[in-house]
């Protein structure tokens, strides 16, 4: 996902740094024995004269600005992703109040699988690369899998058969 124009890069979007400028080395300075103090300056008698040294500027720094997460959109994006998951999850607790003979287990199995596709789509949302998210997608993958296959299990397996009396 490509950065809007204008908008600040994104933490996995970084500008490449460029070489720190170069500074000139200082010149050489006289040494002890050959030093004179410096001449005073012509005093008119009305405070500091209005001749001051030229003062360097420092150089720009090629550092980044720090990170600020608050700077991009979809950090916003994401909290309003994530707020709405949590309204979905707290409406399906409500609607699973109301079925009678709701187990645990059915209630975890279904927030549970709610919360894996918002966090999965939250990650999409918030900007990372599919190289960043591949081993979440495939924690989540499997954490579905695992609830899936065990509600499956206990729905398919087949009952006990009946003990048969010994013929004669």
């Amino acid at each position: 996902m490509a950065p809007a124009a204008g908008a600040p890069p994104s933490p996995t979007h970084r500008a490449p740094s460029r070489p720190p400028a170069t500074v000139p080395a200082p010149t050489a300075t006289p040494g002890p024995s050959s030093e004179r103090p410096p001449s005073p300056a012509p005093s008119s008698g009305q405070g500091p004269s209005s001749e001051q040294p030229p003062t360097e500027q420092a150089a720009p720094t090629d550092e980044p600005a720090p990170y600020n997460p608050l700077d991009t959109y979809s950090f916003y994006l994401t909290a309003l992703f994530m707020a709405f998951g949590l309204v979905v999850i707290l409406l399906q607790l409500a609607a699973m109040r109301r079925i009678p003979n709701i187990t645990a287990d059915e209630i975890a199995r279904n927030c549970a699988i709610t919360l894996v596709v918002v966090a999965s789509v939250a990650l999409l949302v918030s900007g990372y690369s599919s190289q960043q998210v591949a081993p979440a997608f495939g924690l989540f993958g499997t954490i579905i899998g695992y609830l899936l296959g065990k509600a499956g299990a206990k729905e398919t397996r087949p009952r006990d058969p009946e003990p048969r009396e010994p013929q004669p």
